[in-house]
């Protein structure tokens, strides 16, 4: 019997301590340091922002109950509220955790997660192994954002910010080569969201949206289950067009 998730400990983004990022929302580390000094994180929890991880060697963790094997280079995505635990042999690397609101700085609604499926789980699998040249630029991203935050020199915020944003770009290259559907639907997906926001308070019909992008309401509803919109990104009343929406058949 799977535990619920509400009943599942909530970790968040403070409990890394005092770093000076953490008040913009950002946080990087070793993966080995965070498997020595915060054991809370290799059990069973879920946290309120996005953990990316490039890792080496072997182990396995657990998200959203389902166990993904870890050998070599893996990349692995978590987002806002799946849970998740770890089973290290012998894993090191890099992790990223942020937040929302760093990732999508003074851009308005809708945000710009919603461009990369494979942080909410659905349809893309949050692991990714990779062959020994694979992913090499994504790689030195990784590497380079660790460096920016731990010199922490002038602008080192808005640097890795930039970097950030690069390294989503070249991640979603890497998923999409493992499961290309739900990318296809990002286009529809962002074309809807910006209908929403001009007018949910007018229409909730999934026949007026689908008519408005040009597709039938099938087609509107299989794109948004495809790709996985999350309803913890939005507020009422647009949460219940969504759900709406992505519900009807």
């Amino acid at each position: 019997m799977r535990t619920p998730k509400n009943s599942v400990p909530l970790i968040p983004l403070k409990d890394f301590g005092s770093s000076p990022f953490l008040e913009h929302g950002i946080f990087i580390e070793a993966f080995e340091d965070c498997v020595i000094v915060r054991h809370r994180r290799m059990e069973v929890h879920r946290h309120d922002y996005v953990e990316l991880f490039w890792l080496w060697g072997y182990g396995s963790v657990l998200i959203d109950f389902d166990n993904y094997p870890l050998s070599g280079k893996s990349l692995i995505a978590i987002g806002p509220g799946r849970v998740h635990a770890w089973h290290v042999k012998n894993l090191t690397g890099l992790y990223i955790a942020f937040t929302q609101e760093f990732f999508d700085g003074t851009r308005p609604p809708p945000s710009a997660l919603f461009d990369y499926p494979f942080i909410f789980g659905g349809e893309v699998s949050p692991v990714v192994r990779l062959k020994p040249k694979q992913g090499e630029q994504a790689q030195n991203l990784f590497r380079e954002i660790s460096r920016e935050f731990q010199k922490h020199e002038n602008l080192a915020v808005e640097m890795i910010h930039y970097q950030l944003r690069s390294l989503m770009v070249h991640l979603a290259r890497l998923y999409a080569a493992t499961s290309p559907a739900p990318f296809a639907a990002i286009g529809l997906v962002r074309r809807f969201h910006q209908a929403v926001e001009r007018s949910f308070r007018a229409s909730t019909s999934v026949r007026d949206y689908a008519q408005t992008l040009g597709v039938t309401p099938s087609h509107l509803s299989g794109s948004l289950r495809l790709a996985q919109v999350p309803f913890s990104f939005l507020s009422f009343p647009r949460e219940m067009v969504f759900l709406w929406l992505i519900c009807s058949k």
